[in-house]
C-alpha cells in the first residue's frame, strides 16, 4: 500500500485506554486508533498480533508502558515508531501528578481497566482473599482517573471498592492532558509527513520544492512559541514567505468575545461573517479559518497575491498547514491558562502567609489591649467609689506592665515581618562595594546562631584572609537564610545534623558550596524553591527566605545560585559570584 492511498497515522494504545484515545482523535480525520492487548503482568505480544490488528495506514505509532520493550520496529511492513511510557496512565495525567498520588497511597485505575476488573485481577492471579491482602499492602485507597468516557465507571468503582475493602474516590482528569500530549505527537507526525511530501514533490516540480521546504522549516517556530502572539507572528511570517501577499490579516476568535472585523476591508466583512467551512475565496486571495478540532480559533486573510493565478495551489498548501497552526494556537492558549493558574496559586500562598504570620501577633496584641482596657475600667470604678486600695493599684500596675510587654513584643514581630516583605524587593547593587573578610563573617554568624544549633555541627572550609566584595549585610542575609532553613526544616524533629560550607576561588570567580544532610526536598519543592511565598512548612515560615537569597545573589551580587540535583539526602546549593 502507498502513503497516497492511505495517508493516515494509526496509533496503537493499550486496550484499557482505547476509549480515551478514540475520543481525543475524533477531530483528526487522518488519525486512526487501534488497540493492543493489556500487557500488565502478561507475556508480550509479537509483531504478528500488531500487524493483524493494524488497519491500512501510512505510519504507525505504538504508545505504551515498558512492557513494549520486546517490540522491535525494524523490518516492520509499515513505518512504526514506539513511545514507551513509564506507566500507561501517563497518557492521561502527568508523571509528577501520578507520582504524587502514589506517594499518598493511591492505587490508580483507568476506566478501561475498571470496566473489566474481575478479569484483570484473575489474570494476575489475585483471587479472594489474596486480592484484599495484596491491595491492602500496596495502597490505602483506590483512585479512578475519570476521563468521562464511561458512564458506568462510578458503579464499577463501587463494586471494586467493596471487593477489595478499600476506600475509593474519583479524580476528574478529563481528556485535556491526553489531547495535548497526543496532539503534539500527531503534529510531529504531520510535520514529518509534510517534509516527506515536500521531498516527493521536489522530484516532480522544482517550484513546489521551495514552498514546501519553507513551510516545514517554519513549523519549528510554531512548536517553540509559548505565547499566542508569538504563534500568530510565526503563522503570518510563514504565509508571507510562501505566498507574498500584499495584504495579510489575522483575526483571533474567542468563544466569549464578539469577532472584531474592523481590520478587514469593508467589502470582505460579510464574507468573513458567513464563512462556515475551512476557507472562502476572495477576488485576489482567500480567507482561512484556523481550527483545533471543531473549535474555531482565528481567521486569516491572504489577499492581493503576487501570483493570483497560483491561488488554488497556494490554498491547498495553506490548508495543509492550518491544522498545525490550530494546534499551536490551542497549545499557546492552554499555556496561558496554566500561567494564570500558577499566578493564582502564588497569590493564595501570599494571602495564607500574610494571614498566618501577621494576624496572629495582631490578634494577641488586640486581646492584650482589651484586657488592659478592662483592668483600667475596673480600677477607675474603685477609684471613683473611693474604695481603691494599695493592693488594687499594685495588681493593676503588674497587669499593665505584663500586658504592655506582650503588646510591644508582638508589635515588634509585626514590624519584623513587614521589614521581611520590604526586603524581598531587592534593588540592584549600587556603586558602593565593601571588602569583607568572609571567614570572619561566617564565624561571627555561627557564634550568633549557637543557641539555635541544637547539636548541629557546621564544617567550614574557607581560605583565611579571603575578602569578598558587596554589602556585608547581603552576604550575612544569604548565609543566615541557608543556615536557618537547614535548622528549621532540614533538621526538623531531630537533634543534630551536619552542614558543610566550602569556599574556593577560581580565576575571578568565587564559588560557595552549601550542603546539609537533612530531610531534603520533594520534587515540587525543588521546582518552586525560589518562588516567592512558597514554603514546605506554613506553620514555621512565609516562604520568603529562599526568594530573598535568590534576589540577593542574582541582582545584588551579580552572581548565580543553583540547587544541585542528584542528592540522596539533604540539599546542595552552589553559589558563584564575581570577585
Amino acid at each position: 500500500m502507498s502513503e497516497a492511498e492511505h495517508p493516515s497515522l494509526c496509533v496503537f494504545v493499550c486496550q484499557d485506554l482505547v476509549a480515551e484515545a478514540r475520543a481525543v482523535a475524533e477531530a483528526w480525520p487522518d488519525v486512526e486508533i487501534a488497540a493492543f492487548a493489556c500487557q500488565c503482568g502478561l507475556a508480550q505480544q509479537g509483531w504478528p498480533a500488531i500487524e493483524a490488528a493494524s488497519p491500512p495506514c501510512a505510519s504507525r505509532l505504538l504508545i505504551g508502558c515498558p512492557l513494549l520493550r520486546g517490540f522491535d520496529p525494524q523490518g516492520a511492513a509499515i513505518p512504526t515508531e514506539i513511545i514507551r511510557l513509564e506507566q500507561c496512565m501517563h497518557l492521561l495525567i502527568s508523571p509528577s501528578l501520578a507520582q504524587a498520588l502514589v506517594e499518598e497511597g493511591a492505587y490508580l485505575i483507568t476506566p478501561g481497566w475498571l470496566a473489566c476488573w474481575p478479569e484483570r485481577l484473575a489474570t494476575l492471579g489475585l483471587v479472594p482473599p489474596w486480592d484484599r491482602a495484596v491491595f491492602g499492602e500496596i495502597a490505602r485507597e483506590l483512585v479512578l482517573l475519570d476521563t468521562g468516557v464511561d458512564p458506568e465507571a462510578p458503579r464499577h468503582l463501587s463494586a471494586l471498592s467493596a471487593a477489595l475493602g478499600l476506600p475509593a474516590r474519583r479524580l476528574a482528569v478529563g481528556l485535556d492532558y491526553a489531547r495535548l500530549w497526543l496532539g503534539q505527537r500527531v503534529m510531529a507526525w504531520r510535520a514529518d509527513r509534510a517534509s516527506a511530501l515536500a521531498r516527493a514533490a521536489a522530484r516532480q516540480q522544482a517550484g513546489a520544492l521551495a514552498e514546501h521546504v519553507a513551510a516545514v522549516d517554519m513549523l519549528s517556530r510554531l512548536a517553540q512559541a509559548r505565547q499566542e502572539a508569538g504563534v500568530i507572528e510565526a503563522i503570518k511570517e510563514t504565509l508571507q514567505m510562501l505566498f507574498a501577499p500584499q495584504r495579510l490579516i489575522y483575526l483571533p476568535i474567542h468563544p466569549r468575545r464578539p469577532l472584531d472585523l474592523s481590520a478587514l476591508p469593508p467589502a470582505l466583512r460579510p464574507l468573513a461573517r458567513e464563512i462556515t467551512g475551512d476557507y472562502a475565496m476572495t477576488p485576489q486571495g482567500f480567507l482561512l479559518k484556523i481550527r483545533h478540532g471543531a473549535e474555531a480559533l482565528g481567521l486569516i486573510l491572504v489577499d492581493e497575491l503576487a501570483f493570483p493565478q497560483q491561488r488554488r495551489r497556494y490554498l491547498s498548501l495553506a490548508l495543509a498547514l492550518t491544522s498545525v497552526c490550530g494546534l499551536a494556537v490551542r497549545s499557546a492558549r492552554s499555556q496561558a491558562r496554566l500561567v494564570e493558574v500558577e499566578k493564582m496559586a502564588s497569590l493564595s500562598a501570599l494571602v495564607a502567609g500574610v494571614a498566618h504570620e501577621i494576624s496572629t501577633p495582631a490578634g494577641i496584641s488586640r486581646a492584650a489591649a482589651s484586657h488592659l482596657e478592662g483592668e483600667t475600667a475596673r480600677l477607675l470604678v474603685r477609684f471613683e467609689a473611693q474604695a481603691m486600695t494599695r493592693r488594687d493599684l499594685e495588681a493593676y500596675l503588674a497587669a499593665m506592665t505584663s500586658g504592655l510587654g506582650l503588646v510591644h513584643a508582638h508589635l515588634q514581630r509585626i514590624g519584623a515581618l513587614i521589614d521581611a516583605f520590604r526586603r524581598v524587593a531587592i534593588t540592584p547593587a549600587g556603586a558602593l562595594k565593601e571588602q569583607t573578610p568572609l571567614r570572619a563573617l561566617i564565624d561571627a554568624l555561627l557564634a550568633s546562631l549557637a543557641p539555635r544549633l541544637n547539636g548541629a555541627h557546621v564544617e567550614v572550609a574557607c581560605p583565611e584572609g579571603l575578602e569578598i566584595s558587596g554589602a556585608q549585610e547581603d552576604w550575612r542575609a544569604v548565609l543566615l537564610n541557608l543556615l536557618s532553613n537547614s535548622l528549621k526544616h532540614g533538621f526538623k524533629g531531630r537533634e543534630g545534623g551536619r552542614i558543610w560550607l566550602d569556599v574556593e576561588v577560581e580565576a575571578q570567580r568565587l564559588r560557595l558550596s552549601y550542603r546539609d544532610d537533612g530531610v531534603g526536598l520533594s520534587p515540587e519543592a525543588r521546582q518552586r524553591l525560589f518562588d516567592p511565598f512558597f514554603t514546605t512548612d506554613m506553620q514555621r515560615g512565609m516562604g520568603l527566605g529562599m526568594h530573598l537569597v535568590y534576589n540577593l545573589v542574582v541582582h545584588r551580587l551579580n552572581g548565580e545560585i543553583h540547587l544541585i540535583n542528584g542528592q540522596k539526602q539533604g540539599v546542595h546549593f552552589q553559589i558563584e559570584v564575581p570577585r
